[in-house]
């Protein structure tokens, strides 16, 4: 997967929501959290590898990380652009 039209795409296929079920089911509490003692439910997961860095779109479930909203938004914020950091900005008020 090349362009960044075709990886957004993964996430719209009934295998992205399938592994993601399962990896929080398995891990539903966000990592980044508890590996600081604290506790909050996960709501994302997120790619350990990146897609876009050759990171396969469907890795085993130690490929993936559960995180909560804030910890999923400081993993992307480098990357964000002004309205998505908005969105994630309102949600965190939420």
């Amino acid at each position: 997967m090349s362009t960044r039209k075709e990886r957004k795409q993964v996430y719209n296929t009934r295998q992205w929501r399938r592994l993601r079920d399962r990896k929080l089911d398995d891990q539903p509490f966000c990592e980044r959290c508890q590996a600081q003692g604290f506790v909050n439910g996960a709501v994302m997961v997120h790619h350990r590898k990146p897609i876009r860095d050759g990171g396969p779109a469907f890795p085993e479930l130690d490929g993936l990380e559960s995180l909560c909203w804030q910890c999923h938004h400081e993993r992307h914020s480098a990357t964000l652009t002004e309205s998505q950091a908005a969105f994630y900005s309102l949600l965190q008020q939420m």
